[in-house]
């Protein structure tokens, strides 16, 4: 049985599969020491840019800002950080904490970065949204 994970480590290993263990073990510690270097010089290079998350995180921020323009916001409860929003085509609802850090949306708790409904809010009370992303999507 095979799995994606498999094929994909035989594509990356696919010159050293027919080694002995050793060399493979080997060439496998010299290809991921060879990535680590390159994606470790690609960070730096951005952290020296000024940017403070990586492309696919700025990438998904910015998709998340764009939507929550269509959002309008009510003020829950504003000493417990809750609100509740309305999306203006669809009519949804969703409640969101901004101290518990949950929408019911769900993408928030999933992705631990800011969905559109907590852009909404953040845009609303004048916060920082940077505030709710997660320290692991920070570069520095």
């Amino acid at each position: 049985m095979t799995t994606n994970l498999v094929e994909c480590i035989n594509s990356v290993l696919k010159d050293a599969r027919n080694l002995p263990v050793t060399a493979l073990v080997k060439a496998t510690f010299y290809r991921l020491n060879e990535l680590f270097t390159r994606k470790r010089a690609e960070a730096e290079t951005r952290i020296n840019a000024g940017h403070v998350f990586s492309n696919i995180v700025t990438s998904k921020l910015h998709t998340n800002q764009l939507a929550s323009g269509n959002i309008q916001v009510s003020c829950f409860d504003r000493q417990n950080e809750v609100f509740e929003m309305h999306e203006m085509p669809s009519g949804l609802e969703f409640a969101v904490d901004l101290r518990g850090l949950r929408c019911d949306c769900g993408e928030f708790q999933v992705d631990r970065i800011p969905c559109q409904h907590v852009f909404a809010c953040c845009a609303n009370q004048r916060l920082d949204w940077q505030l709710y992303v997660h320290d692991v999507y920070k570069m520095d």
